[in-house]
């Protein structure tokens, strides 16, 4: 099939999308993903509904059939949101699982507002459309470049208002590459990305959708990140957008540098987010309970701009959270990044020397094995499987306690004790449920 025929076919797929705010009205456009025998799903950008519960859906465009939608969810960091309307004559489309290679040859589909008036110069200022004109338009492009991690791609084309949540086709597959965001001017990024127009990549697109199954509500205090305050209340709004779409909650600062518990020793965190400014760099950066550095990123910016860069760098993270989800998923859940790949078998527990020479047990994560065990921070470990601790090199500690089971012989409070630790592959340590994202 030629692609002039699918791109018909592809049409029918793009709505119109029309809210009425405080401000005014302001239109977009959507496409269909998904539908049931009465409904259909549609998503398209956050910022086309923003201000509004009651967004409207134009079907076959302005003057087709229209739908008042409902809002089922929004994520403000992605600039992503997923309406549902009680209809189902819309053919759905079907998102990429791969990311867009540069150069691939693409149709952005959207219904501008703007137009240049009918017989006029083609180089006049486009003018404002009102509802009942406006037409689905077709702009041919190519994927000019990818950006933050993943979640974006950049189009050599030019876009304008009203584009924002169409669906950005790839020209052979016909499946969808991207969703409309707009100008990457217009957000504050053609310093450090090239190419005019910007969209949403489907792996975020696919990543969004994710999160649209059944709740898991954790019990506290899981998949708890702390965040040292920020006096600035649109960076404090970012990183909020931020937790909601990594799937954890955000708790109060720890006591301490780098530590996840209090001062009587509860749990108060998994993980720890930390953001600055220093000489024009905006600066974040994730650690782990023990304070090594899980992800860090920066950003040169305008002072005025930092809400923006609390976002560029916000969708950067979420793109490694996505290409990193084993390692996230051991942060959420036990307050330390895991590679599988590299720990067959996990104890969940880190171990140094004393001033004396001797092993000890200097963190234990939360609902490990070793925690499972009943080992405690400061315990001293005397003998790993038999061998005497004090002689064997550090290298060697390791391979022991990289085993299905080791048995401990652990002096604590001068008194020694035998502990069987069953240590966990990393798939079963994960087992019991999907990480919430």
């Amino acid at each position: 099939m030629s692609f002039l025929l699918a791109a018909a076919s592809i049409a029918q797929s793009v709505v119109l999308i029309a809210a009425s705010t405080q401000g005014g009205s302001k239109t977009g456009s959507g496409f269909a993903i998904s539908s049931t025998a009465s409904t259909t799903r549609i998503l398209t950008a956050a910022h086309v509904i923003d201000g509004t519960a009651a967004p409207i859906v134009f079907v076959g465009g302005p003057r087709g059939d229209h739908y008042p939608a409902t809002v089922l969810q929004t994520d403000k960091l992605r600039d992503i949101a997923l309406l549902e309307i009680q209809y189902r004559g819309i053919p759905t489309l079907t998102l990429d699982d791969a990311l867009a290679d540069s150069g691939t040859p693409v149709q952005a589909f959207g219904y501008p507002t703007l137009a240049t008036p009918p017989g006029s110069d083609p180089k006049a200022t486009p003018q404002p459309l009102p509802l009942g004109q406006m037409q689905l338009v077709t702009v041919s492009a190519k994927v000019d470049g990818v950006g933050e991690e993943g979640e974006s791609i950049l189009l050599d084309a030019p876009l304008t208002h009203g584009d924002s949540g169409g669906p950005v086709i790839d020209a052979s597959s016909g499946k969808v590459e991207g969703m409309v965001l707009g100008l990457a001017a217009g957000y504050g990024v053609a310093h450090w990305m090239t190419g005019d127009g910007l969209a949403i990549s489907a792996a975020a697109l696919n990543a969004f959708l994710a999160q649209t199954g059944p709740a898991t509500t954790p019990a506290p205090p899981a998949f708890n990140v702390a965040f040292v305050p920020n006096k600035n209340a649109d960076i404090s709004a970012s990183w909020a957008q931020l937790a909601s779409s990594a799937g954890f909650t955000v708790g109060p600062r720890s006591k301490g540098d780098g530590a996840c518990t209090n001062a009587a020793g509860a749990a108060t965190a998994n993980a720890i987010v930390r953001e600055w400014t220093e000489e024009g760099v905006f600066a974040f950066v994730v650690t782990d309970c023990s304070g090594a550095v899980y992800y860090q990123d920066y950003i040169d910016m305008d002072p005025s701009a930092l809400p923006n860069a609390c976002r560029l760098i916000g969708r950067a993270f979420l793109g490694h959270v996505d290409t990193h989800r084993a390692e996230w998923q051991t942060l959420l859940k036990f307050g330390i990044a895991v590679d599988p790949r590299q720990n067959p078998y996990l104890a969940l527990m880190s171990v140094g020397r004393n001033p004396f020479g001797q092993l000890v047990v200097t963190h234990i994560f939360r609902d490990g094995p070793a925690d499972r065990a009943g080992l405690r921070r400061g315990d001293a470990i005397v003998k790993i499987d038999g061998q005497p601790t004090r002689a064997l090199a550090d290298q060697y500690i390791s391979k022991l306690l990289d085993e299905p089971s080791v048995t401990l012989i652990v002096d604590r409070e001068e008194q020694e004790s035998t502990v069987k630790v069953t240590l966990r592959r990393f798939a079963d340590l994960t087992a019991d449920g999907p990480i919430p994202r």
